[in-house]
């Protein structure tokens, strides 16, 4: 799997950069195992990749794009998982701002 291997490349050299004194073959069968158990996120994730070069930009839930280079690896193109959470805060922040809208905050 082309997924697994590319993960298992960039979390072994994650934790190589941290000191740790892992194997790839070791992660690589992590990763096998974990997007085994979990096939649906491996499925969501290619899914998302494939979404992405086609159309070249990714979309949020709340409709954010980001346009996508022709050159970009395929790590960068899971956003919509990454910045669904992100723009989950928004609405928060909004709703916080207006309810301290003329509030003393120093007190």
């Amino acid at each position: 799997m082309l997924l697994g291997l590319n993960s298992a490349y960039s979390i072994h050299q994650e934790l190589v950069k941290l000191g740790l004194p892992v194997k790839l073959d070791c992660v690589g069968r992590l990763v096998t195992g974990y997007f085994s158990k979990f096939a649906g996120i491996a499925k969501r994730r290619q899914s998302s990749v494939e979404n992405a070069r086609a159309n070249k930009q990714v979309r949020t839930k709340l409709v954010r794009i980001i346009v996508i280079p022709d050159n970009v690896t395929d790590i960068p193109l899971c956003l919509p998982v990454q910045t669904t959470g992100a723009n989950a805060f928004k609405p928060a922040l909004y709703n916080i701002s207006r309810a301290l809208q003329g509030v003393d905050a120093r007190t």
